[in-house]
């Protein structure tokens, strides 16, 4: 299979960020957790989407609305967040039909998402195949099977790795947190790995770029 990971540390400046990996300048991130919400993929989504904001790129983050007081909508830092009501939570993971209108409504060239995150995942995959955009993938590391293995929730997991072959397929790149972990990773040894380290420097620490 013809995929690429790429893991490991390599400083790119912005011209050349535009062209060896986007040649584009509208992303849109989703993610079931943003800014106000700090956790380590949380402060990293954000970190990557204000560094990419002040250098010229549009970002849209598709999230939810994690507490009550938030606004729907909001500009911050040059980001444009876009929070919607949540139905429900399972899992560790939430549902907010609120991001299929983003996905039809929204203009934009590229599609990123972190793993795991089962529902986010598959609705970055419909947006990238709807409006035929390239997918981008950050995994952070493989799902936990261990809190899944009773029912249904085995049963759903089963199902979910089916549509994951081909989330994965899907992608144009996976970034990974390190060479070791592009190995190592359960789920990412379906594919064939050509490493092409890259990161980006933000002003306050290197993060991985989607």
């Amino acid at each position: 299979m013809d995929k690429k990971i790429n893991a490991g540390m390599e400083i790119l400046n912005i011209s050349s960020l535009r062209s060896h990996i986007f040649k584009t300048s509208t992303v849109l991130k989703i993610t079931k957790y943003f800014y106000p919400k700090y956790g380590g993929i949380e402060t990293r989504n954000f970190e990557v989407s204000r560094y990419l904001a002040k250098n010229g790129f549009e970002i849209y983050v598709s999230t939810s609305k994690h507490e009550k007081n938030l606004n729907d909508f909001e500009i911050y830092e040059g980001i444009n967040i876009r929070r919607h009501k949540i139905l429900f939570k399972a899992f560790n993971d939430v549902f907010y039909p609120g991001i299929i209108k983003d996905i039809f409504r929204l203009d934009y060239d590229l599609v990123h998402v972190d793993l795991p995150d089962p529902v986010n995942s598959i609705f970055a995959f419909l947006a990238s195949v709807i409006k035929n955009k390239p997918l981008i993938i950050t995994y952070h590391a493989d799902i936990e099977k261990e809190e899944l293995e009773k029912f249904p929730a085995s049963l759903i997991l089963k199902f979910y790795n089916i549509i994951f072959k081909f989330i994965l397929q899907r992608a144009k790149k996976i970034f990974v947190t390190s060479r070791d972990y592009a190995k190592s990773g359960r789920n990412l040894k379906i594919l064939c790995p050509n490493y092409v380290r890259i990161k980006v420097k933000t002003e306050n620490y290197q993060v991985c770029l989607p």
